[in-house]
């Protein structure tokens, strides 16, 4: 059976934004398929993580850089000072220093020679035909590779985004990206690897001539497909917003409830906007009124979606697929977002959801929805219908399947 290692430095199996989303349904597939997966996780986790992420993926193998094993760490005394110890070692000797916001982000401070070498010696151990690095700043990791393991696996990145884009985008809106790139060092990274991985068509296009690379293959995503639920009458219409903790999520439903909120209330008394996800830890000192519900994380995503009559998404900048919107598609809801919210989408635009810029057309939009039930309900649908012929593995995934030779 073929091998394939991932690396990440993700906390994936906490899904609690779209880029662990998006690992765990890769990390499902391939765990399902014929094939042997491995995970290298580049953070120290302790005896009881590896434990629950072990039992929540089967079929995957975790490792970790670890100098000192689990088994010989129980040997320590006490469980305040096992804690502590990861805790110190992790941060001094694993993960790289955090960079203060004046200071230029390059790739190189994601750096660790530590991490490397314990990567390079598990590809030694394991031999892959395979290795799949989440994300450009990891790409150290596979430096030298095809010199020193037999045979020489072929090297994949999940890029998410074309980052030189996406931090372009940030900057016109002021913002700062995690990463400072330009095309040209992006380019230089890329061309590390046998094949790019754009998680949406238009990301595939960007790397083949933007970037000039030449295998180029699109892998998108899959979730769970709920059919519709029939019309509930109930007193409130409730709009929901579910997101994690970053600029553009917070720049979105601060435009939306200082733009859109009021006009739509002084139109219709019986609504609520229900937020949810890290993004409420944003919140903190912020005067919202009554009818704005911060529900934080939110452990029944599914639950949360059957008392959602409206999905919003008013994202202005960013990049990559916007996980929050398949996945609103999935749960068979009406979506109202963007022009950058429908990237990878495009296909579905006013037909399997309603996408819009403007505060006007915003409110025009949802006021619609909110006063013709059965065109809510006819787009739940629609939303139903396009998941499901574009978020299921054999399309999502068909590429890689052919890319990883699986029968």
């Amino acid at each position: 059976m073929k091998a394939l290692l991932m690396a990440t430095d993700h906390r994936f199996w906490e899904t609690n934004n779209g880029s662990r989303q998006r690992i765990v349904s890769l990390v499902r597939f391939l765990a399902s398929s014929n094939i042997q997966l491995h995970v290298f996780h580049t953070g120290c986790l302790s005896n009881e993580e590896i434990s629950y992420v072990t039992s929540q993926f089967q079929g995957m193998t975790l490792h970790t850089p670890n100098r000192w094993s689990p088994i010989a760490l129980n040997k320590l005394s006490t469980k305040w000072f096992r804690s502590t110890f990861w805790l110190i070692f992790t941060r001094i000797f694993l993960r790289p220093k955090p960079v203060k916001l004046h200071e230029k982000n390059i790739l190189s401070r994601y750096r660790s020679e530590e991490v490397k070498k314990s990567f390079q010696n598990l590809c030694e151990a394991i031999k892959p035909g395979f290795i799949l690095i989440e994300y450009l700043r990891l790409s150290y990791l596979i430096e030298d590779i095809k010199n020193n393991i037999w045979p020489t696996p072929k090297l994949l990145i999940d890029t998410h985004d074309v980052m030189f884009k996406r931090c372009e985008s940030f900057k016109i809106f002021g913002q700062k990206h995690w990463v400072d790139i330009t095309p040209e060092d992006e380019c230089a990274a890329l061309s590390l690897y046998d094949i790019v991985i754009a998680i949406q068509d238009k990301d595939a296009s960007t790397f083949r001539i933007d970037l000039r690379q030449k295998h180029v293959i699109t892998v998108g995503y899959v979730d769970h497909i709920y059919k519709p639920l029939p019309p509930k009458n109930r007193e409130k219409i409730v709009l929901s917003y579910i997101a994690s903790e970053n600029e553009p999520n917070l720049h979105a439903i601060l435009t939306f409830i200082e733009n859109v909120w009021p006009k739509l209330k002084a139109t219709h008394t019986s609504l609520e906007l229900h937020v949810a996800g890290s993004i409420c830890n944003l919140f903190t000192g912020i005067d919202l009124a009554d009818d704005i519900v911060l529900f934080g994380f939110v452990s029944d995503i599914q639950g949360f979606y059957q008392n959602t009559d409206i999905v919003i998404n008013p994202v202005g900048f960013g990049g990559g697929l916007k996980i929050k919107n398949v996945e609103a598609l999935c749960n068979a809801k009406p979506l109202v977002t963007t022009t950058v919210g429908s990237e990878g989408m495009e296909s579905g635009v006013n037909q399997a959801f309603i996408s819009c810029d403007s505060s006007v057309e915003q409110f025009e939009s949802i006021h619609k929805l909110i006063a013709n039930p059965p065109l809510r309900q006819k787009l739940s649908e629609k939303a139903y219908l396009y998941a499901s012929s574009n978020f299921i593995p054999e399309i999502a995934f068909k590429e890689l399947f052919q890319v990883l030779d699986l029968q």
